[in-house]
This record gives structure tokens, sequence and C-alpha cells, in this order.
């Protein structure tokens, strides 16, 4: 039986388009943090007609490295990946027996000869932060807002992450690296937390230290997480939250609630992006619009909010990001363009003359 070019035209234009297909790899997405990551990165999906799936380790290593097995298995197009409990070594190699281009996001590696497009082919490109840097920041403002209250000796007590995490390790070499020449800082506690960045450990620890050494006067957390567990442990002791200054990472949304409330609050952050930033790296690597004619390394910017700017991030951190135009931001409209990964750029193109949204105590929560 013959086929017309007229009735083959139209069996080739009736097939099903297939979706970009990424997957996405997250340690944990029940909390906060990651929640907005998640959401980031799929409002980016949504617009650049990507099939996003996100797999949840539950803060197992292993578990996340079968998980890549698994997708890579199943042909995703292409893998968004995270160097979780130094892990990134093994999630490349299973990458390049498979041919899948992966983007490393939010941890990168302790060796700065691995880089993407060498060892290993088919690591195309990073964006991660810059977590030396952010530590340095939040130390930075913290040590600001103590001169603003006029305190000359400061009793810094710090509260890391897990410090088998790379973030966790560079937040803690910028925090020390910014105060090694103040002489009037004195860190009088420092605990690792546990793997989940743990607030429950937070509280535990602060009102074990605090009981110890009650002189404490600033806290440097290296999450917003686990910066609330010490304003928890604050209200347990019935400490007033103005008598002690705490800072942490994240942008998390009661963070930002506590500094409307609180001058004492800072938190730095706005890597929540990147996720979104390496969906569109990898749709314009898969359309032929290959960014390394730019660089395959990009950072993504970390800012520090504190109670006088706040409102000026608020629209943008509370809204569902429906109103930004992510195919702009790609080189599918403009391949000569450079990418403009910055919360700026967002915040001057879609965000001028919106008034943040005022949330109930009750919504939060929600």
């Amino acid at each position: 039986m013959k086929i017309t070019s007229a009735l083959l035209f139209c069996l080739l234009f009736s097939l099903p388009v297939m979706a970009t297909e990424i997957a996405l790899f997250v340690p944990r997405s029940e909390t906060p943090a990651w929640q907005t990551q998640i959401k980031f990165a799929q409002a980016a999906a949504d617009d650049l007609g990507v099939s996003l799936r996100v797999y949840n380790a539950h803060n197992q290593a292993q578990r996340m490295l079968a998980q890549v097995q698994e997708a890579c298995e199943q042909g995703v197009d292409g893998i968004l990946f995270m160097n979780y409990e130094q892990i990134g070594e093994q999630i490349l190699a299973i990458a390049e027996r498979h041919k899948t281009p992966g983007i490393l996001y939010n941890t990168g590696f302790a060796n700065s000869d691995l880089l993407p497009r060498t060892k290993y082919k088919t690591w195309i490109g990073s964006i991660i932060p810059d977590d030396h840097k952010a530590g340095a920041l939040l130390a930075e403002q913290l040590l600001q807002k103590a001169e603003q209250e006029k305190i000359t000796e400061v009793n810094l007590m710090v509260i890391n992450g897990s410090l088998t995490e790379i973030s966790a390790q560079q937040r803690n070499a910028g925090l020390y690296q910014f105060i090694k020449h103040s002489s009037h800082v004195q860190v009088v506690a420092e605990y690792n937390g546990d793997k989940e960045w743990s607030r429950n450990e937070a509280k535990r620890l602060f009102v074990e230290q605090y009981q110890r050494n009650p002189a404490i006067n600033l806290v440097w957390a290296a999450s917003d997480s686990l910066a609330l567990g010490a304003r928890d442990g604050m209200a347990e002791l019935s400490i007033p939250m103005d008598q002690i200054i705490v800072g942490g990472i994240d942008w998390l949304p009661e963070a930002l609630q506590t500094i409307e409330q609180q001058q004492t609050q800072i938190s730095v952050g706005g890597h929540f992006t990147e996720a979104a930033w390496g969906v569109i790296l990898l749709k314009d690597y898969l359309e032929g619009h290959d960014f390394a004619v730019e660089s395959t390394q990009f950072n993504s910017q970390m800012y520090a909010i504190n109670h006088q700017n706040l409102k000026t991030f608020q629209s943008f951190i509370d809204d569902n990001w429906q109103r930004i135009d992510f195919t702009a931001l790609s080189k599918a409209q403009n391949s000569d363009k450079l990418y403009n990964f910055s919360i700026k750029h967002l915040l001057d193109t879609y965000y001028q003359n919106t008034k943040p949204l005022d949330l109930t105590a009750e919504e939060i929560a929600w």
C-alpha cells in the first residue's frame, strides 16, 4: 500500500512532541530552603517547556546515586546534580557512562582542578554560590550591626552545618577569613550541626552553650534553620530577642518575618535560584546554544537582607514568579547576549513599582 506524501506529512506532524526532560536531584525536599529551590526551578521549567523530574534523596547519599543511575538509564535529556556528601564525582561517572549532559549546582568540588568538560566530557557546566563570600558577608553584616548597637566586645557563637558538605566548609572559612583581623571578636563557642542542619539541634546547642557562656552577644549560623534554632533557644531561656544579634543563610520565609519584627536578625541568600538557572543552561545546550563561548562556570549572587532593606526583596521572594519570562533569560531569543543570572536584574525588570506581599502568620505557616 502506498502512502501519499500528504498522508505522511499528516502522520509525522500528528505525533506528540516530546518535552525536554531534566532530572533535578535534591538531598531533601521537605525543608523550606529546598522547597523554594524546587518551586523556582519548576517556574523556569514551565516557561521553557521542560518536564522537570525531582528526586528526593531523603539525606541519603547512596540513595541519590541510585536515583541518578535510574534517571540516566531511563534516558533523561540532562541532569542537575550537586556534590552532596562529596559524591559528585561518582555522579559524574554515571552520567559519563550514559552520555547524559549535566550541570552542577549548589555545592561544588574542593578540588579546583576538577573542571567541566575536562575529565568528564558530559559535565558541561556549573552554577554554584560563592559560599566563602556568603560566610564572610554574613560576618560583615553581623559586625556592622554590632557596631550600630555599640557592642565593643563581640562574643560570637558559631553554629555550622554538617562539615561533610563543601558548602558548610566554605561558609565557615569565609567567616574566619573575615574576622581574623578583628581583635574585638572572640569565638566563645563553635559547634557543627548534623547533616540535616537541624533547627532542633541548633536550639539544643545554643541553650547548652549560653548557659556556659552568658556573654554571647552574636550568633553566626550557616543556615537560617540553624539561626532560627538559636532564636528558639533564646525563647526557651527567656532572653529578650533584641539582646543577641543572630544571622543565617538561605532567606527562609520565617527568618524574613523575624527580620521584619526584629532589627537584630540578618539573612544572606539568593542562591535558591540556581536550579532554575541550571534548567536554562541545559535547555540552551540541548537546543544547540552552547554557553561555553561565554563560560562553563557561573556563580549565583548572594545578598544580605536586614531590617532596612527587607521590603526591597520581599515582593520577589513571596511571589510565585509567574511574571518572570524565563525564556527571555535564555539564549533562545538572542543567542548573542550574555546571561544575567542576577536577582537585581529580576527586581529591576519584573518587580518595579510592586508592593511587598504582606502575609499573615497563618499564611506563612501554610
